[in-house]
C-alpha cells in the first residue's frame, strides 16, 4: 500500500481493532456492509468505526481529515456504565494532541513508518437507541503529514 490516505486508514483501523480486542467486543468498519450489518443486528457489544474524509491541506504532504469510532452496546445497562467505559477506552486511545505513527498495518509483516497523524478535536455524538441496543460515536478530526 503506497497511498498515504490508505495507510492512515489502516492505522486507525488497527487502533480500533486493538480497542475491541482489549474489551472483548466484536469489531466492524461501517464501510464494510456485511460486517457492519452482522455486528449491528447481533446481540453482543461491538466497537464500530468509519473513515469519513481526508484531504490535502493545503497540499500534500500535509492532510486533514475525520473519522468516527464508537460502541454498540446492549440495552441491559440502565445507567449506561458499560457504554461509557467503552467510550472512555476509545477516547484514551485517540487523545487530542498526541502523535501516532502512520503505516500500512494490513499487508506487511513489519510496519514502515510513512508519516504521522495527530487528533486535533473530538466530539461525543448523540446516543442512538433502538429496542435492543444503543449506539454512540466519538467524531475525531485530525491533521497528518506524510514523510
Amino acid at each position: 500500500m503506497t497511498d498515504f490516505v490508505a495507510q492512515t486508514k489502516s492505522t486507525i483501523d488497527r487502533m480500533a481493532v486493538e480497542i475491541a480486542s482489549a474489551l472483548g467486543y466484536e469489531f466492524a468498519e461501517l464501510d464494510d456492509e456485511h460486517a457492519a450489518e452482522r455486528v449491528l443486528t447481533e446481540s453482543g457489544n461491538a466497537i464500530i468505526w468509519q473513515f469519513m474524509e481526508m484531504r490535502e491541506k493545503p497540499r500534500a504532504p500535509l492532510y486533514e481529515g475525520a473519522f468516527a469510532v464508537g460502541v454498540k452496546a446492549q440495552n441491559n445497562d440502565p445507567g449506561n456504565y458499560g457504554l461509557f467505559d467503552a467510550l472512555a477506552a476509545i477516547k484514551a486511545k485517540f487523545p487530542e494532541g498526541v502523535g501516532f505513527t502512520v503505516g500500512d498495518y494490513a499487508h506487511v509483516p513489519a510496519v514502515v513508518d510513512t508519516g504521522f497523524m495527530v487528533v486535533t478535536h473530538s466530539n461525543l455524538e448523540e446516543q442512538l437507541v433502538d429496542s435492543g441496543s444503543q449506539l454512540r460515536l466519538y467524531a475525531f478530526s485530525f491533521k497528518a503529514a506524510a514523510k
